[in-house]
């Protein structure tokens, strides 16, 4: 007997093609039995399967939870390592090298860009420099879901998603 589901289908069809006898039409004696007997362990299969999905979907949920933990508790220690390191700038001289055994402390130059929010246009700036300014274009999906009338190339699929409790 096959033991997954798409094997207990294949057998429930097989079953109803060849158990009627062609003369009579009459059902061949044991396949109800044979049926039923398949019924249960199609329901047994989906039980355990089920079973199975909402252990998995325990699993997933701690181990977000310990993501979540876990990521705040990155957050913490970066956020303790930048003020460590703000620290140790403001209190050397900028440009001077330090170098010992089991640490160096050397500067590099960078530069930044720093926006005045007050004098800064950025219309001005799309306007005179618009290889400066990004925008970003995407699809609004939910957006196109209200709308009675979709656009060429946009079409609304209806799906039926499985729910297990």
């Amino acid at each position: 007997m096959n033991k997954n589901l798409y094997g207990i289908n294949a057998q429930v069809e097989s079953l109803l093609d060849n158990s009627v006898d062609e003369e009579t039409g009459e059902i061949q004696d044991g396949v109800f039995e044979q049926l039923q007997e398949l019924a249960l362990t199609k329901q047994e299969l989906i039980k355990h399967t089920s079973l199975k999905y909402k252990d998995v979907l325990g699993e997933i949920n701690k181990v977000s939870t310990e993501i979540e933990r876990l990521s705040a508790y990155k957050k913490q220690l970066s956020s303790l390592n930048d003020r460590i390191k703000r620290h140790l700038s403001a209190n050397i001289m900028e440009g001077e090298k330090i170098k010992e055994l089991e640490y160096e402390i050397s500067w590099r130059k960078s530069e930044t860009i720093e926006l005045d929010d007050i004098t800064f246009d950025i219309d001005k700036l799309e306007r005179d420099y618009p290889e400066c300014v990004r925008t970003k274009k995407e699809v609004d999906k939910i957006a196109l879901k209200k709308m009675a009338v979709l656009p060429e190339g946009v079409t609304k699929i209806t799906k039926q998603n499985i729910q297990i409790k």
